[in-house]
């Protein structure tokens, strides 16, 4: 029991990370907005399509959790850990630094439609469930 609140934990506080504070957005991202700090969770806020799909993502990322066995659960965190860091620095505007604007969205998109269709996918072979596991790295 203590091993699933921990993964609870894990990724309530991934995903927070991706929340920036500040935002006065009414859209519905994972997370609340209102505690939104950092600028990618501002961006997601303050972006009706990316907010829906940060909403989706954390949808498809708890599916997953609950069919996979523990092992491959822990694999599924680290994919999604290096993603969560992967994506805000690959579609920022700046080199050095998170900073997402308007010339953005579109990589950010693109980055969230992917890693969805990644969690969604789970062929059968042989009879097993498998997971292909992404290491994302900037």
């Amino acid at each position: 029991m203590r091993l699933i609140q921990m993964q609870n934990y894990l990724f309530v506080a991934t995903l927070n990370i991706l929340i920036l504070s500040g935002s006065n957005s009414a859209y519905a991202a994972s997370f609340s907005c209102t505690q939104a700090s950092r600028p990618q969770e501002k961006f997601i806020c303050q972006n009706e399509e990316v907010s829906q799909l940060d909403v989706a993502l954390a949808k498809a990322y708890q599916e997953q959790m609950k069919v996979l066995p523990k092992d491959a659960q822990s694999l599924v965190q680290a994919s999604q850990r290096s993603w969560l860091t992967y994506w805000p620095m690959t579609c920022s505007a700046s080199p050095i630094a998170i900073k997402l604007d308007a010339s953005s969205k579109d990589c950010v998109l693109d980055a969230y439609r992917v890693r969805i269709t990644e969690l969604n996918a789970s062929p059968l072979i042989e009879g097993r469930a498998t997971y292909n596991v992404s290491e994302y790295r900037y």
